[in-house]
């Protein structure tokens, strides 16, 4: 039996690569909208199923029959990034667009990331996310950060990107072969937010592309304050992991960042009180977010992620 040749480089071939965990109608939604891509160049779709018992494998083989599947047993969405880009690379391509299981992307959303790519000469390009917040949802998740689509110009840099709409030119993992995400970060989150980060000290340059939209639909649990001061401790808590990581910050410098943050906090809650009108949410994400710049600094990381009784879940959107 003869040796299997490697796959020969297309310097046109853009692989999207899916990480999922136990989302079979979000996948599904995903994967039909990967077919519909109006694209010139030839796509590959890889999904890489975080659940042991392989669970994704039969909405793949229906709506994306020609993907590559593979499982990886490890819990932990760091983990399973790290496998699909290592089945990515396998088929060596001119660039990698990751997108999450919960998203469904426009027709033109891979076409608009490959032209800001080209077009602005970057090594990165990533774009907007459209949140479906379900009606009966407070009005403060309505108003929140977390639920409203960022507007920035065509072309201008971006520091902090994630996995949920992002293309990168697959010659970077060529030049660094040990560049890997963070399996760290897998029960906390933001694994994807430090991978770019390093990609970027590197010297790799990462561009908005305002036209490359995908959409997701916040489920019931994510619309609650509860839900949201949660987020903002667990926040809080990345970027002080990542200030001490890559911007010189240290751990006497973040506690006194969080102590800074939980302060105004209080004396916003003590003034909301004072005038009748309670206690407002904007206190309380600052509360929460000082207690995740301690907890950082501490070494006490509030891990988001954890699966009940097995570890992390495959998904930190």
């Amino acid at each position: 039996m003869g040796t299997a040749a490697a796959p020969v480089a297309d310097d046109r071939l853009v692989v999207v690569a899916v990480a999922t965990y136990r989302r079979p109608a979000g996948l599904t939604a995903l994967l039909r909208s990967l077919a519909d891509q109006v694209i010139e160049q030839p796509i590959r779709v890889v999904v890489v199923d975080n659940d042991p018992l392989g669970s994704a494998q039969g909405v793949t083989s229906r709506f994306a029959p020609d993907a590559h599947y593979a499982v990886e047993a490890r819990p932990g969405i760091a983990a399973a990034r790290n496998t699909a880009l290592a089945v990515a690379l396998a088929l060596r391509p001119w660039a990698i667009a990751f997108i999450d299981d919960d998203e469904v992307a426009d027709s033109r959303w891979l076409h608009a990331l490959v032209s800001g790519l080209q077009r602005h000469r970057a090594d990165i390009a990533t774009g907007p996310v459209r949140y479906l917040v379900p009606y009966t949802a407070d009005a403060e998740v309505r108003q929140s950060s977390y639920s409203q689509t960022l507007v920035r110009d065509d072309g201008a840099p971006v520091k902090y990107v994630a996995t949920n709409n992002t293309i990168v030119l697959a010659s970077w993992f060529a030049d660094s072969p040990d560049l890997r995400f963070d399996e760290s970060f897998s029960l906390s989150g933001g694994s994807d937010l430090e991978f770019f980060l390093r990609l970027q000290e590197s010297g790799a340059s990462s561009v908005w592309v305002p036209h490359a939209i995908v959409t997701t639909r916040l489920p019931l649990q994510r619309s609650t304050r509860r839900w949201l001061l949660r987020r903002e401790l667990r926040n809080g808590q990345l970027i002080a992991r990542l200030r001490m990581r890559f911007d010189g910050y240290s751990r006497g410098r973040a506690i006194l960042v969080g102590l800074l943050l939980i302060q105004r906090g209080t004396l916003r809650s003590v003034s909301g009180l004072v005038v009748g009108q309670g206690i407002p949410m904007s206190a309380r994400y600052h509360t929460m977010a000082g207690i995740g710049w301690l907890r950082a600094a501490l070494g006490m990381l509030y891990e988001e992620y954890r699966r009940e009784g097995l570890g992390e879940v495959a998904c930190d959107g």
